[in-house]
């Protein structure tokens, strides 16, 4: 029975230390990676600026086109 006990006990312990590793993997992953994420949306945002500028002449073929991209 104790020996039953202690290896539940392990097992716990063990999902633990693993749930802790993946959680701060996962922090050190966004930490680095925030300020290239950021400038690559910042980007793709001023990308798709000056192409709804260049492509669409009227404001209702502006609105078609962006409903078609989010669909």
């Amino acid at each position: 029975m104790c020996a039953r006990s202690r290896c539940s006990r392990s097992c716990v312990l063990l999902f633990l230390g693993y749930f802790a590793y993946l959680l701060i993997g996962a922090a050190v992953f966004q930490a680095l990676e925030l300020k290239e994420e950021s400038e690559l949306k910042a980007r793709v945002w001023r990308m798709k600026a000056q192409f709804l500028n260049i492509s669409s002449t009227s404001p209702a073929a502006r609105q078609a086109l962006e409903e078609l991209v989010e669909q």
